[in-house]
C-alpha cells in the first residue's frame, strides 16, 4: 500500500500538465485542420484555371 501513495502523487502532479498541454494541441490540431481545408480548396481552384487554361 505503501508503494501505491507515491506514484498516486506522482500522477496527481503530471495530471494538470499532461492536461493542459493535450488542451494546447487540441487546438493547434484544429487550426491546422481549418489551415489544411483551405489549402484544399485553393488547390483545387488552382487546378480548375490551370485546367481551363491548358484546354
Amino acid at each position: 500500500m505503501q508503494d501505491v501513495k507515491p506514484n498516486i502523487h506522482i500522477l496527481a502532479e503530471n495530471y494538470m500538465p499532461a492536461a493542459q498541454r493535450y488542451a494546447a494541441a487540441t487546438n493547434q490540431i484544429e487550426s491546422l485542420q481549418r489551415d489544411v481545408s483551405l489549402i484544399k480548396k485553393v488547390v483545387a481552384g488552382h487546378s480548375a484555371k490551370l485546367d481551363e487554361i491548358s484546354a
